[in-house]
């Protein structure tokens, strides 16, 4: 299909009516609805706010798009996840974004896009569908998205989980007491291939370590799991059939902070004298420039009366006299 920027997003001064244009050369909308929600207890999780569906038609051709948005990147992520089949291959739109046959998904910001019967291929298209976004939140993604090890594991099987919902959906064997989403969790899990059988491995990300270290004493308490620590993460291996295998796993879980260093510059206070003997200078060099400037304008004038052939003395000064009170007599 042509250029996906001239189908979507010049929009030639047409209406808007929800998050996706009404219209726009040559192609036109043929419906005005909200798309059905996948999982109503997974998109509350994610913080859903909007969505819209519309569906166009141009030169005989239909095509339809969906745009969802939500509180913020992690969130848009957790709907990613959910939504993209397991057969779908990495596609080049976004940052995260994924095709299979003609439907795209991809992550903008806080919004999760999705095209179904037209492939995006301009390179201009995020740039100008921003500015048809309502809202837009461009946050990074959480540092948590790159800290499953890559070893073993299963295509599309990552998950992002904010919370009770997710943590039953995708983790049965952990409470979400336990996962104390209340203190400021949040969790990234996959499945895990391995010559013994598949198992899985489930981050949990809490704000201190000191957080972490006590949910460790928690988790070590419930059986059938293996757990580790690594700074503010906890590793927890489940559904695995060898013990060995699922501590080789957990060996790859590893905490690299980002360290962020403010270093506060000392701060020099004048004294009161230092203040006094400034202002004095100061007040000298204006007193300076003044002359200067006197000087300079009487100069000034002398030659342009050397100029006229006039010498000096021969101009009349005019002189301008102010009365105050009542009238002359």
């Amino acid at each position: 299909m042509p250029r996906l920027a001239a189908l979507l997003l010049l929009t030639s001064g047409s209406a808007f009516a929800g998050l996706l244009p009404e219209g726009f050369e040559g192609a036109t909308r043929t419906s005005n609805r909200k798309p059905d929600i996948p999982d109503a207890a997974i998109w509350k999780e994610c913080g859903y706010q909007d969505s819209d569906y519309a569906e166009y038609k141009k030169a005989g051709k239909s095509f339809n798009i969906t745009a969802w948005r939500f509180t913020d990147t992690t969130a848009s992520l957790e709907a990613f996840e959910f939504l993209v089949p397991a057969d779908a291959q990495v596609a080049d739109l976004t940052k995260v974004s994924a095709k299979r046959g003609a439907i795209t998904w991809a992550i903008y910001g806080n919004y999760l896009l999705i095209f179904d019967g037209v492939t995006p291929t301009d390179d201009d298209i995020l740039a100008q569908l921003m500015l048809s976004l309502p809202r837009l939140d461009q946050a990074p993604f959480p540092s948590l998205r790159g800290a499953l090890p890559q070893n073993g594991k299963i295509q599309r099987s990552e998950r992002y989980i904010l919370g009770p919902a997710g943590m039953a959906k995708f983790v049965p064997q952990i409470s979400p007491s336990l996962a104390a989403f209340s203190m400021g969790a949040e969790g990234r899990t996959a499945r895990y291939k391995a010559p013994e059988g598949e198992m899985r491995l489930t981050l949990l990300s809490y704000p201190t370590p000191h957080i972490a270290r006590d949910r460790l004493a928690e988790f070590q308490k419930l059986e059938g799991i293996r757990v580790k620590r690594s700074g503010p993460i906890l590793g927890i291996v489940t559904d695995f059939t060898n013990a060995d295998a699922a501590e080789k796993l957990l060996a790859d879980v590893r905490y690299e902070p980002n360290i962020t260093v403010n270093v506060k510059g000392d701060t020099y206070e004048p004294q009161i004298g230092e203040i006094v003997v400034t202002g004095v200078k100061f007040a000298g060099m204006l007193f300076l420039f003044s002359l200067l400037a006197a000087f300079g304008l009487k100069g000034v004038r002398l030659l342009i009366s050397r100029m006229r052939g006039e010498k000096p003395g021969d101009q009349e000064e005019e002189m301008t006299l102010l009365r105050l009170g009542g009238r002359q007599k």
